[in-house]
């Protein structure tokens, strides 16, 4: 008896959990390194959106634009973020209409 019901049991668990999951989508840019010090490379997927024009902005914690860049066709590109001071910052990338956003962490 106990072990049918284990069999039961372990059955429903494994029916109960075998739900779909979404497909998260990849964003089409990479920041790198994260965290960084002083310099942050940044890469876009120019295959996944030929010729189309790529807008960045980095902006702080309190949402202060740092750095924008309008109609970038090449990548990678490389900031020079020294001055700034360590902590958390976004970058907002829009491609072909459509806007992803990524956090970066400046170490030092």
């Amino acid at each position: 008896m106990k072990k049918i019901f284990t069999t039961l049991l372990t059955t429903c668990f494994l029916l109960s959990c075998n739900k779909v999951i979404d497909e998260v989508e990849v964003p089409p840019f990479s920041a790198y390194p994260n965290p960084f010090i002083d310099q942050l490379g940044f890469n876009f997927d120019t295959n996944r959106f030929p010729n189309s024009p790529v807008f960045i902005r980095i902006s702080d914690d309190k949402g202060n634009e740092l750095i924008t860049l309008e109609t970038i066709t090449s990548s990678p590109l490389f900031f020079d973020l020294s001055n700034y001071k360590k902590g958390i910052y976004f970058i907002e990338t829009e491609i072909s209409g459509e806007v992803f956003n990524g956090t970066i962490l400046k170490a030092k």
